[in-house]
């Protein structure tokens, strides 16, 4: 028995055939080359990944660079322009001064026009005069002594056109102002002023430098000189710090008068 089992063992184990292990073989060496294959493709790939990276990375910053010097010549063109905008808009605004100062100019003289012409309400100081028919008129004087007692139109006038002499820069009679076209005149028995009917006491207020209008009515062999030794209406001459009188009612009209220029241009015309 023991010589059989010392047999047993010692018996060669039989051997596995040469194709089966060239095959194994085979299968290893073919595992290693497509993991060789897969890991070349890998690395050619993360290779590959980088460099495109690298290029976008180089194309994005070409981008940038290129869109950074078209808002560079952009951002200059809008300073030209900004530029260019503000030297008209300073042009304009020197026209503009310019401009206010002429209408401001062309305000003042309008209206001094309209002041002259009695157009506006003025105020300022200056003289009232008062004229009034005397009340001692005797019943029975006859009608030329009678009328010495009476103030009469062309004493008014002479009034008015005194002050204006002295430098009366507005006058108004009984409160109604006096125009380029305005007039005083008897009707009858009646004084009217533009056509309006006036009445004792005759109130004539003149805005100018109170001391020159007084001067001129009451110099030696003046008008109210004249008044007192040749008639005996009633006189009074009252200095006034402030004196409002109105514009003149309606404006003026012309008819056959036009300014010179644009007549001479008329008439030159075929």
């Amino acid at each position: 028995m023991n010589d059989s089992l010392a047999s047993s063992e010692s018996a060669p184990l039989p051997a596995q055939p040469v194709r089966q292990r060239r095959t194994i073989r085979r299968d290893v060496q073919l595992s290693l080359t497509v993991a060789f294959f897969i890991l070349s493709g890998l690395v050619a790939t993360q290779v590959k990944t980088q460099r495109n990276i690298r290029d976008s990375a180089a194309r994005a910053s070409q981008m940038q660079l290129a869109e950074l010097g078209h808002w560079k010549k952009e951002a200059e063109r809008l300073k030209q322009a900004n530029e260019s905008l503000q030297a008209k808009l300073n042009n304009l605004l020197a026209a503009s001064e310019q401009e206010s100062k002429q209408a401001k100019i062309l305000a003042t003289e309008l209206e001094k026009v309209k002041m002259a012409m009695g157009l506006m309400p003025v105020k300022g100081r200056g003289l009232l005069v008062t004229l009034n028919d005397n009340p001692k008129m005797p019943k029975d004087a006859p009608p030329i002594e009678k009328d010495l007692y009476l103030v009469h139109d062309w004493q008014i006038l002479q009034v008015v056109n005194e002050l204006r002499s002295a430098g009366a820069e507005a006058i108004a009679v009984n409160g109604r102002r006096l125009g380029v076209n305005s007039y005083v005149r008897c009707v009858g028995l009646v004084i009217r002023v533009d056509d309006v009917r006036i009445g004792a006491p005759y109130k004539i207020e003149a805005i100018g430098d109170p001391e020159a209008l007084r001067g001129a009515l009451e110099a030696p062999g003046g008008i109210l000189d004249e008044f007192r030794n040749n008639t005996y209406i009633l006189s009074q001459v009252t200095a006034q710090e402030a004196i409002l009188l109105p514009a003149i009612e309606g404006t003026p009209s012309f008819k056959h008068a036009k300014p010179a220029e644009t007549t001479d241009k008329q008439e030159k015309e075929p």
